[in-house]
């Protein structure tokens, strides 16, 4: 699958041709398997979409699995703002709530 699949499939495209362009590598169709140790050396083991895997030296990882908007503390149930099931505001096409003037 493609990176950053909420967003606008052209923006993602600018955003992983940026990355690439700053020497980052960025891997499309690969799947995590598991983080090895070997001494001094860490790597994280990939599966590629054709199924070849590959072992990954790194010296930090980070994991990001999703993110959750935070949207109690705001007033939203007081003034009867719905919200989604993935927890984000309820909103229009121009991300106006029930309310037009609150967006």
């Amino acid at each position: 699958g493609r990176l950053m699949r909420r967003e606008d499939a052209d923006a993602a495209a600018l955003v992983v041709a940026a990355l690439r362009a700053d020497g980052v590598r960025v891997l499309e169709h690969t799947e995590a398997v598991r983080c090895e140790v070997d001494g001094d050396e860490q790597r994280l083991v990939v599966r590629h979409g054709n199924g070849m895997e590959e072992a990954i030296p790194f010296d930090a990882l980070l994991c990001a699995v999703g993110r959750v908007a935070n949207t109690t503390g705001y007033g939203l149930e007081e003034l009867g703002i719905p919200v989604t099931r993935q927890r984000t505001v309820e909103t229009t096409e121009y991300l106006q709530t029930l309310y037009p003037i609150i967006y």
